[in-house]
């Protein structure tokens, strides 16, 4: 009888684990179903029973971040962070959201960060630059473009804001950067082209 009890307990937790676990995948599945409300619910289920699981606030900062909830996905992004410090995803969004929210300086820092742990993230300079630039820091937006290149050749967006960064500051010719950008594929490419190199 006493190992009836026993089995009958352990087939309990195994079963709240397994229902645990079938959230986050629920909370994925409707993510990529677009369904952000219900993955956020899903999301929630789980940390419930996992708070110190890194991944699942990702997961649901992203699915807030999609609602537009950009102060919510901040916060579940820095406690990804919190949980895990060497995954630089977990940075990039907070800096995202800094970044969306037009929390300029914030976004720097948290690039910065995110250059910590990765220090050739195109992505990270990319997105200090535009902040920089945002700032007016015309030099350190540039270096920053340039970083970005350096780490991804075929960073459409870095070749798009260093051409019209030099088409607007009068240094160097823009014309090359926005045909790069536009072979690439950045769309906003053609219409600096026909503004800058006509």
């Amino acid at each position: 009888m006493k190992f009836l009890k026993i089995g009958c307990i352990a087939a309990t937790i195994l079963l709240l684990t397994n229902c645990s676990a079938n959230e986050f995948e629920r909370g994925n599945d409707l993510y990529a179903q677009k369904d952000y409300q219900e993955a956020v619910v899903s999301y929630t289920n789980y940390i419930k029973d996992h708070p110190k699981d890194a991944p699942s606030y990702f997961n649901r900062a992203r699915a807030l971040e999609e609602q537009g909830k950009l102060e919510e996905a901040k916060k579940d992004y820095r406690m990804a962070a919190k949980l895990d410090p060497y995954n630089p995803d977990y940075r990039m969004g907070a800096g995202m959201c800094n970044f969306r929210l037009e929390n300029y300086n914030q976004a720097i820092i948290d690039m910065n960060e995110v250059l910590k742990i990765d220090s050739r993230s195109a992505d990270a300079f990319y997105v200090k630059g535009v902040a920089l630039i945002k700032q007016g820091n015309v030099r350190g937006a540039m270096e920053s473009y340039n970083n970005a290149l350096r780490y991804d050749s075929d960073h459409a967006g870095a070749y798009f804001q260093r051409g019209v960064l030099k088409a607007l500051s009068k240094k160097g010719d823009p014309c090359e950067d926005l045909r790069k950008a536009k072979t690439l594929g950045e769309e906003k490419a053609d219409s600096a082209l026909s503004k800058y190199c006509s």
